[in-house]
């Protein structure tokens, strides 16, 4: 699942760069979150 998410942003990275920077950086904040808790 989380593969399948990784694969889906980096192929809009390509498309669309700016929203493939927001979905990294909303994923990166997640995964921070979670390993904090």
């Amino acid at each position: 699942m989380l593969a399948l998410g990784i694969a889906y942003i980096a192929g809009h990275i390509l498309t669309a760069p700016g929203v493939g920077i927001y979905f990294v950086v909303v994923l990166a904040y997640l995964i921070v979150d979670l390993e904090i808790e």
